[in-house]
């Protein structure tokens, strides 16, 4: 990392405290946790999507393709929504057509079985899944 002469003992000093601070800190960059992400086809180009930036995913109109929804934009490639949900254990599946990232949920209508996100979006949730979100978000 660095070149020592010997010699003067208060430069010996303040530069080995100067190597050691650049080793520790160059150690807690190598070791923090990295941010989860999933990888997807689209268009013929790999796509690396954060899991913190995707609000939900949903089954697309065309058959055997999905829809991202992300904070900013929309991503469709080629999967299955049964899948997506072991992907993440921030992912939930929450309808037949629908997963959504339980760390991205705003609020839960219970009557009309909406989720509504962070960013406004929504989407709905089955009887048969409602109450397993619920708990789901009880628990984060």
């Amino acid at each position: 990392m660095d070149y020592i002469l010997k010699g003067d003992d208060a430069m010996l000093k303040s530069r080995i405290i100067s190597c050691i601070d650049v080793a520790v800190k160059r150690y807690l960059c190598a070791h923090t946790k990295l941010e989860e992400y999933i990888i997807v086809e689209s268009c013929r180009t790999s796509v690396k999507l954060l899991i913190k930036d995707i609000l939900f995913i949903e089954s697309s109109r065309t058959a055997h393709r999905l829809v991202v929804h992300l904070n900013n934009r929309l991503v469709e490639y080629y999967g299955k929504i049964k899948d997506v949900e072991r992907q993440s254990t921030s992912f939930y599946r929450c309808h037949q057509s629908f997963v959504v990232n339980i760390k991205n949920v705003h609020s839960v209508s219970k009557r009309e079985r909406e989720i509504v996100m962070n960013n406004g979006e929504s989407c709905y949730a089955s009887v048969r899944y409602l109450k397993g979100l619920l708990d789901r978000l009880n628990d984060e």
